[in-house]
């Protein structure tokens, strides 16, 4: 989809420029929808992309999950830019 690869693109862009005013290592990780509402699979499902991405205390992980609203279960915009 062309709206993803354009919001990619900024994101992309947005984190480029952050770490380079920062000096931060930013990456983003979108997990499966609901996990990090249970701990230990959240860690499971962390450990090897902080392994792989060399993390340290530099580093900052934003983690975008898709929402859902409470009563209609419809989701929300994941980024708005």
């Amino acid at each position: 989809c062309s709206s993803d690869l354009s919001t990619r693109r900024a994101v992309e862009s947005i984190v480029a420029r952050l770490q380079e005013d920062t000096g931060l290592k930013v990456r983003v990780v979108c997990p499966p929808r609901g996990i990090q509402r249970n701990k230990e699979a959240y860690g499971a499902y962390m450990r090897p992309i902080s392994k792989a991405w060399d993390l340290d205390q530099a580093s900052v992980v934003i983690s975008a999950e898709q929402r859902e609203q409470g009563l209609t279960r419809n989701r929300y915009g994941l980024l708005d830019i």
